[in-house]
């Protein structure tokens, strides 16, 4: 409890607060896959992290809630690296939500500048109603005419 505390700003603030967990000492993550809980501490102890196509989501979400801000910037930077016109949509909500604000600008500049062919994906067709309207209703992408939104 003590590394955590010391390592984890959520931990920190978790435990020396008046909520229920502190009185406990147990902290309910099952919002998390254990897969993801398991990375974040081992990154904690040994300061490695692998990050890949699959967990990247995952591991940015939980960096953002325990405020592993590391964790968050080396996601930034695998995602950043990986993008491309049949992924981006894969890791659009999860960036506009959790990522910096500079990968939140590259994925937004992204979908943006190449639209038209990111619509012909198959991603495009599974993208959420809530998503694809944020896309549909930015100035910015760039289109030769409205039918082509």
């Amino acid at each position: 409890e003590d590394l955590l505390i010391a390592r984890i700003p959520y931990f920190n603030a978790l435990f020396n607060s008046s909520m229920v967990e502190c009185k406990s000492g147990e902290v309910n993550l099952s919002a998390f896959e254990f897969s993801t809980i398991r990375s974040l501490l081992f990154y904690d102890y040994t300061g490695r992290l692998t990050i890949s196509r699959t967990n990247v989501s995952d591991l940015m979400m939980g960096a953002s809630f325990f405020q592993i801000n590391s964790i968050t910037d080396q996601c930034d930077r695998f995602i950043r690296k990986i993008i491309k016109i049949g992924s981006v949509l894969q890791f659009y909500s999860v960036c506009v939500t959790f990522a910096s604000d500079a990968t939140r600008d590259f994925i937004l500049n992204f979908v943006d500048v190449f639209f038209v062919p990111i619509s012909h994906t198959s991603d495009f067709l599974r993208v959420s109603i809530d998503d694809l309207v944020s896309i549909l209703q930015r100035d910015s992408l760039k289109v030769d005419d409205e039918k082509q939104v």
